[in-house]
């Protein structure tokens, strides 16, 4: 944002309002449809406190494409949470959810799963993350007996703008099929690395 250095006696006119003045200032919105509203191209460094969520946040370009985020150096909270339900898994592995918001480099992450699995037999299921190097078996739900079960397991990321992050479910041994009741997925940003 440009600075101006102020003489005395000189005038302050519209222009230096709206190049300097109001640029550097914590804007008060209601909520970000307000804020998208009065500031529609908004500029790297602006700061605005939403009444709505009683937080601040800032005009960064650390994201792509550069957008409102709470300040760097803070944890940002749950980034993402869905349900899932009634998902049949078979011998073949397949999406359960994809694109998980972890592509932000310099930022960890956590991504916790809650999965209620039944099935008639017994089997085992394999949730993995995708990242760009392919596959990656990351967490591991078994079951041998004693269905239903409910497993809670989480894996940490560190963020970066290649990773494709997703979850993938699938059932093998004697139990050919399964179902997950439930899925619930939560992605944390637990602030920077």
């Amino acid at each position: 944002m440009p600075t101006k250095t102020w003489a005395a006696g000189e005038d302050f006119n519209a222009v230096d309002i709206n190049s300097y003045l109001q640029n550097q200032m914590v804007l008060q919105f209601a909520n970000t449809t307000e804020r998208a509203s009065e500031i529609p191209n908004p500029t790297v460094g602006m700061v605005s406190f939403l009444s709505s969520t009683g937080g601040f946040e800032v005009f960064t370009d650390k994201t792509t494409p550069p957008s409102w985020k709470p300040p760097w150096n803070t944890a940002w909270g749950l980034v993402r949470g869905a349900m899932v339900y009634d998902i049949p898994l078979t011998v073949s592995p397949a999406w359960i959810l994809t694109q998980l918001p972890v592509q932000v480099a310099g930022r960890k992450y956590k991504i916790e799963y809650d999965v209620n699995l039944i099935a008639a037999n017994t089997g085992f299921m394999e949730i993995k993350y995708q990242t760009a190097a392919g596959y990656d078996l990351q967490l591991l739900v078994t079951n041998y007996s004693n269905w239903p079960k409910r497993e809670n397991v989480w894996q940490c990321f560190d963020g970066a703008p290649t990773n494709v992050v997703g979850i993938i479910g699938a059932a093998w041994a004697d139990a050919v099929t399964a179902v997950m009741s439930y899925g619930r997925v939560r992605v944390f940003d637990m602030g920077p690395i």
